[in-house]
């Protein structure tokens, strides 16, 4: 995995836990990646690191000019 990603996670919590004292509202992070590119089983394993820590999902998109989608468009 790489390191700065889940130092990434960390400061976005850090920017919720400020937000969350400010406001009184709760924050919660969904990480995001695009189907086929290599950071994507990091990002998936992010996803189970922070899962109690203010990561409650994973976004897995496919490429907008996805030819398996291209009806879609």
């Amino acid at each position: 995995m790489f390191p700065a990603l889940s130092e990434v996670v960390r400061a976005v919590n850090r920017g919720h836990a400020r937000g969350e004292a400010s406001f009184n509202i709760k924050v919660r992070s969904i990480l995001c990646t695009l189907v086929g590119l290599n950071q994507a089983l990091d990002v998936l394993n992010l996803s189970q690191m922070f899962q109690n820590d203010g990561v409650v999902g994973i976004d897995m998109a496919s490429p907008a000019d996805s030819s398996e989608h291209s009806e879609c468009h």
